[in-house]
C-alpha cells in the first residue's frame, strides 16, 4: 500500500465526463492499493451538480476502502457550489497543495 498520496488536477469544468474520469481514476488505483488522494481544484473554473456528485462518489470509494480522500484549492463558482451544497462537513479542503503537503508530512 503507498502512503504516498494519488493526486488528480482537473481542469476547467469538473462536469459530469470529467468527474467521472475522476471517479474510474480512483477505482483503478485503490485497485492499485493506494489509499491517500487528493483532488486538486486550482485548475477548476466551473464545477456543476453531477461534477460535485462525481467527488462524493469517490469520496464513498475511498472511504469504503478504508482510504483519506482530501481536496484543495476551492476557488471562485466551485467553492460556492460547495458551500451551499454544505460540502465542507463531508470533505476535508485544504487551502491550497502547500498546505496538504504539510498536513501529509506531519501524519
Amino acid at each position: 500500500m503507498s502512503l504516498k498520496p494519488v493526486v488528480f488536477q482537473p481542469t476547467r469544468i469538473l462536469s459530469s465526463t470529467t468527474g467521472l474520469e475522476i471517479v474510474e481514476q480512483v477505482q483503478t488505483s485503490l485497485e492499485d492499493g493506494d489509499r491517500i488522494f487528493l483532488i486538486d481544484l486550482s485548475d477548476v473554473l466551473l464545477m456543476d451538480s453531477t461534477g460535485l456528485g462525481c467527488l462524493v462518489n469517490a469520496l464513498e470509494k475511498v472511504q469504503t476502502a478504508n482510504g483519506q480522500l482530501y481536496l484543495c484549492s476551492l476557488k471562485g463558482q466551485a467553492a460556492m457550489l460547495f458551500e451551499l451544497a454544505n460540502m465542507g462537513t463531508v470533505f476535508q479542503v485544504f487551502r491550497d497543495r502547500a498546505a496538504f503537503n504539510h498536513y501529509i508530512a506531519e501524519q
